[in-house]
């Protein structure tokens, strides 16, 4: 669960509105925003640069970068979404690059042999 603290005295209508329904602290970077992306697979809320850029892998990155097959990332939680190409497409699997790292240092045994 969120909470955001507010003082006492604070006007709650303007909190329930429905352009800060999105407000708060993005749990990477710690940026307040109002933007945020809630991920309920791993209970976060991500600003736009985190979410797009920081906090995830593609499939497709983890076999080309991290050199990981599908066994590989077979045990790894993702966050499905919809592919921006298509949505007739399958949904994109989104992993956790902090568990696409570990599982590519059990697989390679050095951090040098990965690439980051």
């Amino acid at each position: 669960a969120r909470l955001l603290m507010v003082h006492r005295d604070a006007n709650l209508r303007v909190l329930k509105q429905e352009e800060y329904s999105h407000f708060g602290c993005c749990d990477h970077c710690s940026s307040a925003t109002t933007q945020l992306e809630s991920i309920v697979e791993f209970d976060l809320a991500l600003c736009f640069e985190c979410y797009r850029y920081r906090v995830f892998v593609s499939r497709h990155e983890a076999t080309r970068v991290f050199f990981l097959s599908a066994k590989d990332i077979a045990g790894l939680r993702c966050h499905r979404k919809t592919n921006p190409i298509s949505p007739n497409f399958s949904p994109m699997k989104l992993y956790l690059a902090s568990d696409v790292h570990q599982a590519a240092l059990k697989k390679h045994g050095t951090s040098g042999a990965v690439m980051c």
